[in-house]
């Protein structure tokens, strides 16, 4: 007996509540009562909403023993057992229905959530497939299919599912949404622009393809087509706050910081004021380098979640140019505590200390964000820099020595470390790393200048600069 056998006329809650009421009674005075399996169904369904487990194992043992061969039973009570983490046991109760009913699209179905939920990713995906065979819903399989690739890291195989349920529903918003972030996962947000601007040439009003267009011509930067794309999304849906908010991001990377801010604050008459909204709205008054209502933002941002670390460091940032520099150097740590491993927030902190004269400080931030961002070019120059600043030429030089380790074939760092080992007075080395930084790009020679004037009166090294100038004639 499958599902569509019982009648399961719809009860208001009113008739269901009196239903429970009547088999709790039943349960306390402990008597059997009759009801049909349509009644059974609504009080296993009600339980299972409520989560309470064991009550919906009661109802599904009166259940099957009233009506001991129908398979629905079965289902609902593998089900169950699934949700308590009993695999095995839940696996074994659908085996039997499976063998009253091998082709019985529900009953495949929920095997392959069993499996899901084990983490049995390959035989979810099996029985998801069995049963596409046999039901009317293969949208929804082909998306249950999708989720076990993505739960296996293989974005590429769930793309391809995704696509088959789109087909047969282009209604599926879900989809639509886990297609963009197959596609970002893989790194080919150019095929994500081109499927949709297919997909949209059949469905051009489906609101979440626009905005999952947008999404994926910013991942590619191009702003203005993604704006484009935002503005039809929020034709068909003004009030969709999240189109609004990736439009104001957009305009914000194109620049027009007024514009992102009535954008911004548009999205406050859809839903609840965010922090990060607010985090942003102070970056684009920064940009604008109008720092009142960027501090007031931040302040606002920090008031409505005090865990976002952002806007601490956009505080930072701004006070530091207020020349508050106590204040900054308190607002970064801040953000630095709940974001620990941030390289970017350890080179600001960096560069705070440093122009406060915290050189030794500066030095222990630098040190950070170049073990966690070695391939940053800049913070060895900065590291560096302080290290001379300090007098602490020989460890610049060997600082300097690590980068080019990394950076190979960098002639800024070359240059620069020309520049140290000259100050230090180890010329030898300084002629052979200006002739190696030569080598890799001789058009950078004035950046030893900028950073060692008084080598322009070095005729040796002029004469090494003009012999490459010759050569390169």
């Amino acid at each position: 007996m499958n599902n569509e056998d019982f009648d399961n006329e719809y009860l208001n809650p009113n008739e269901r509540l009196e239903l429970v009421k009547k088999f709790e009674l039943m349960l306390e005075d402990k008597k059997e009562l009759f009801f049909d399996a349509g009644e059974f169904e609504e009080l296993i369904n009600f339980y299972l909403e409520e989560n309470d487990l064991n009550k919906a194992l009661f109802a599904i043992k009166y259940a099957k023993s009233q009506y001991p061969f129908s398979i629905v039973f079965h289902i609902k009570h593998a089900q169950v057992l699934a949700a308590q983490s009993k695999f095995e046991k839940a696996l074994e109760m659908i085996d039997f229905a499976e063998q009253v009913e091998p082709d019985d699209s529900e009953v495949l179905m929920t095997k392959g959530s069993i499996y899901s939920q084990k983490g049995d990713y390959e035989n979810a995906i099996k029985y998801y497939n069995k049963a596409a065979e046999h039901s009317e819903e293969k949208d929804f399989l082909y998306l249950s299919i999708a989720y076990e690739y993505i739960n296996k890291n293989k974005p590429e195989e769930a793309i391809e599912f995704l696509k088959k349920s789109l087909l047969l529903n282009p209604e599926n918003e879900i989809a639509l949404y886990e297609l963009s972030f197959c596609y970002e996962q893989l790194g080919k947000a150019p095929d994500a622009v081109s499927f949709y601007k297919e997909f949209l040439e059949e469905n051009p009003l489906n609101t979440v393809a626009w905005f999952n267009l947008g999404i994926s011509q910013g991942m590619i930067k191009d702003f203005e087509n993604a704006l484009e794309s935002y503005d039809y999304a929020l034709a068909l849906e003004p009030d969709f706050s999240s189109a609004l908010f990736n439009k104001a991001n957009a305009l914000a990377n194109l620049g027009r910081y007024n514009e992102a801010i009535d954008c911004y604050e548009k999205t406050f008459e859809f839903e609840k004021p965010e922090a990060v909204t607010h985090y942003y709205i102070g970056e684009c008054y920064e940009k604008l380098e109008n720092r009142e209502k960027a501090i007031y933002h931040y302040n606002m941002a920090i008031k409505l979640d005090d865990h976002l670390a952002d806007p601490y460091i956009g505080m930072g940032v701004i006070l530091d140019e207020l020349e508050r520099s106590t204040e900054a150097i308190n607002y970064v740590k801040k953000g630095l505590e709940l974001e620990p491993a941030n390289a970017d927030f350890w080179y600001i902190y960096g560069d705070i200390l440093a122009r406060t004269g915290w050189l030794e400080e500066a030095q222990v931030a630098y040190e950070q964000v170049i073990e966690l961002q070695p391939l940053n070019q800049e913070i060895w120059l900065e590291y560096t820099s302080t290290l001379m600043e300090m007098g602490f030429i020989e460890e610049a030089i060997e600082v300097m020595q690590q980068a080019m380790e990394v950076h190979k074939k960098n002639a800024d760092l070359a240059y620069r470390l020309a520049a140290y080992q000259y100050k230090g007075g180890h010329l030898k080395e300084a002629y052979s790393t200006l002739e190696h930084a030569l080598n890799m790009d001789f058009t950078k020679y004035e950046e030893l200048f900028e950073y060692f004037p008084s080598l322009k009166e070095n005729q040796t090294v002029l004469h090494l600069i003009d012999s490459y100038k010759k050569m390169n004639n």
